[in-house]
């Protein structure tokens, strides 16, 4: 039965008394629900009204009557009323007062009997059952404060599941929208303006019962009963005295029912927390129960390692997140949810142990490595250029005899002296890594020198038209200019931040990687594939080559050093000047200033003119003072002509790499305690820029330009001279470069 129907001849009101005045705060009841007519009545009068052709008489109990569907017993409690008054008594005085006015609202007998103030004492002992509740407000009926301490509904609309913010605490009302309460409220009532301006600071301060922000208002509410109550009382009166008496005594009800309202909402919130909280604690008990059926079937290990994040997603599964005890049927379910999530877990935790044993040891490794250098003397003195050619530490741990014990099963021993049995001798080592990144280079070289006469050779490296080039897009190496076995000291193949991708494509484990990385904090070597390319200048050096009257299939790159022969470029050369460059630096000039990444044509033999004895002898002369100045000057930081800045190394060590010398002198007295820093000793050029630092060339002039201050400048520094000039190059092959771009 409805709330209405229930307590329809009770006036639903809220009064609430004091000495002083008494209010009556109305609020008003929704219309009586219409009789719904029976499906059985509707369908007994459309039979009557239709006439009886088989002779049969109609008959209304041939129409069964619905029945709702109810769970449980039916009709319990309809003996109840037959009962001695004495036991009906004592089983009413141990209920709660929401229990007393739901079963008030069963049937009229319970209704008659509770709602009458001969039952005023089981009321008063159903409030003593319910703990810290609060006195019933003066004025209010005890099934008026029943309905609103224990129920949610609107009380306007019956609408349930009112929200707490909703409710009107200081009104002793609760409503669902603004729409259901605004018979009962107004906003800004007009009698406020003229108190405060009749009374003055008397008027200013509250003195009625209202509610700030009540149902998304964004001004105080006031309720309307007490409003006109009180416009009524203060029209009145004649005197001022009366009036501010009037006002005070509003004011002091109005403190008085202030503290009432707070004292039922801070009830009211401490009712809802502990409902919270059991049914926090029973959830909590099912999670107990399911945790330790699952540990009794061995995934004890799974739930020691989950973490925070995922034991709270399995928390809010709706199988677990119930707040009833764990059942037979509940556990197959809730079995079925969580088992493919402790898989996974079980899969990382195999995987966490298998890292932490990596990490255990790659330490036994690198202490192992570190006594096997000091016992050598490795220690506390710089470094060689040598020994940037040899491995690491890191290194160690990816050749076959380091790597198959490192990750031989858990139940294998490996301890130090493991270690210390394969170190062995380091030279042999260092030896077997270098043949071991040979190989990797020369299979690279022999890819791309397929099918050509140049694959054939008994070493590919040493042939001077094969040469790396650096894949990094950071890097400035991307010329071709690295070669065998330079390519091994540079930086870019020991990239660190390539912590986890770096060798996963070659050895396919990213986690071996890691491990390494975070043991040595240093990448292992790692060139072809993934950082060392092919260099792309291939046919350009055949042309060079061919032009210094080489042949390129065989020649190797010791023999183009110690060639003798000079070119010059037909594109540059200018009637008054041009530019004698040793094959080096002609494949650099090649790829600085006609390279086809900026649109220019292929070079070919044609375009290179070979220079001729007299000016060949004469810039072969300056050579030797030119590179040794342009040294000097760059290892003391002062700029020089060059195709590539210079990057100087930290001899003590490998951590630090710079284009600055002043940098890298501040870095070796700072970091090192070294007070006067020595080039080649505390630091020097990194070696695989050996090959790719140097002066561009030779400048011949004119003596057309004897007199000239910036020729004179070049000629005084031992960068040019001045010579009769190369006969210009013919007009067609012009026209050709011309054509070509």
């Amino acid at each position: 039965m409805s709330v209405c129907c229930a307590l329809a001849p009770l006036p639903h009101s809220i009064t609430f008394c004091n000495s002083v005045t008494t209010l009556s705060l109305f609020t008003t009841m929704p219309p009586k629900k219409k009789a719904r007519t029976t499906r059985a009545s509707a369908k007994k009068v459309l039979k009557d009204a239709t006439p009886d052709t088989e002779g049969h008489g109609s008959d209304a109990s041939a129409v069964a009557k619905p029945r709702r569907a109810v769970r449980g017993r039916r009709g319990g409690l309809q003996d109840m009323l037959n009962m001695p008054m004495d036991v009906l008594l004592e089983i009413m005085s141990l209920l709660q007062p929401r229990d007393l006015l739901n079963l008030a609202r069963s049937t009229k007998d319970y209704r008659a009997f509770l709602m009458s103030r001969k039952s005023e004492s089981l009321w008063k002992a159903a409030r003593a059952q319910v703990p810290k509740l609060p006195d019933i407000p003066p004025g209010m009926s005890e099934p008026q404060y029943a309905d609103f301490m224990f129920f949610t509904h609107c009380q306007t609309c019956l609408k349930p599941n009112v929200h707490a913010q909703k409710v009107a605490w200081d009104f002793g009302t609760r409503w669902c929208s603004y729409k259901c309460a605004q018979d009962s409220v107004e906003q800004n009532p007009s009698i406020l303006y003229y108190v405060r301006a009749e009374l003055g600071p008397v008027g200013g301060d509250h003195f009625l019962t209202y509610e700030y922000g009540l149902l998304g208002c964004r001004s105080e509410v006031y309720h309307k009963a007490q409003v006109k109550e009180f416009t009524e009382k203060y029209n009145a009166l004649t005197k001022k005295d009366d009036k501010v008496a009037l006002v005070k005594e509003y004011r002091s009800a109005m403190h008085e029912r202030s503290s009432l309202g707070y004292s039922l909402r801070y009830w009211a919130e401490g009712c809802k927390a502990q409902k919270k909280d059991e049914l926090l604690n029973k959830k909590q008990e099912r999670w107990d129960a399911i945790k330790a059926r699952f540990i009794e079937e061995g995934w004890q290990n799974e739930f020691a390692f989950m973490s925070r994040k995922t034991a709270e997603s399995l928390l809010a599964l709706p199988s677990v997140n119930k707040a009833t005890k764990l059942t037979s049927q509940g556990w197959s379910k809730v079995k079925d949810d969580i088992i493919p999530t402790l898989e996974l877990i079980r899969q990382k935790r195999l995987e966490a142990e298998q890292q932490a044993m990596l990490v255990h040891r790659l330490k036994l490794l690198r202490d192992a490595c570190l006594e096997h250098q000091q016992a050598s003397g490795k220690f506390g003195r710089p470094r060689t250029r040598e020994e940037d050619y040899q491995p690491l530490a890191a290194d160690l741990a990816y050749m076959p005899a380091f790597h198959e014990m490192i990750n031989s099963p858990s139940n294998v021993e490996v301890t130090k002296r493991s270690f210390t049995e394969l170190l062995g001798s380091w030279s042999d080592l260092a030896a077997e890594w270098f043949e071991q990144r040979k190989s990797e280079f020369r299979q690279c070289a022999l890819r791309a020198l397929g099918g050509t006469p140049a694959a054939d050779v008994k070493d590919p490296l040493e042939l001077a038209i094969v040469s790396f080039s650096c894949g990094q897009s950071p890097c400035r190496l991307d010329s071709g200019q690295l070669r065998w076995p330079q390519v091994l000291a540079h930086p870019c193949c020991r990239r660190y931040h390539d912590r986890y991708y770096t060798h996963a494509r070659t050895t396919g484990d990213s986690a071996y990687h890691a491990a390494v990385f975070d043991v040595f904090q240093d990448s292992a070597f790692n060139g072809i594939p993934d950082r060392m390319r092919f260099a792309s200048t291939l046919e350009e050096t055949r042309a060079i080559i061919s032009a210094c009257g080489q042949d390129p299939e065989s020649v190797t790159f010791a023999e183009m050093e110690a060639c003798e022969a000079r070119l010059t470029c037909k594109r540059c050369a200018k009637p008054d000047r041009c530019l004698i460059m040793d094959w080096r630096q002609a494949v650099r000039h090649l790829l600085s200033e006609h390279a086809k990444r900026h649109g220019y044509t292929a070079m070919d033999a044609t375009e290179w003119e070979l220079v001729p004895e007299a000016q060949r002898i004469a810039a072969n002369a300056l050579v030797p003072a030119l590179q040794d100045s342009w040294l000097t000057a760059t290892s003391r930081g002062e700029w020089r002509y060059s195709y590539n800045t210079v990057k100087f190394v930290c001899a003590w060590c490998r951590d630090f790499t710079s284009d600055k010398v002043k940098w890298t002198t501040n870095h070796v007295q700072n970091t090192h305690q070294v007070p006067a820093p020595v080039f080649e000793v505390d630091y020097y050029i990194s070696d695989d820029l050996r090959y790719h630092t140097s002066p561009a060339g030779v400048w011949l002039f004119s003596a057309s330009l004897v007199e000239d201050e910036k020729t004179q400048m070049t000629v005084k520094k031992g960068e040019g001279f001045y010579a009769s000039l190369i006969p210009p190059p013919p007009v067609s092959v012009i026209d050709r470069i011309l054509a070509g771009g």
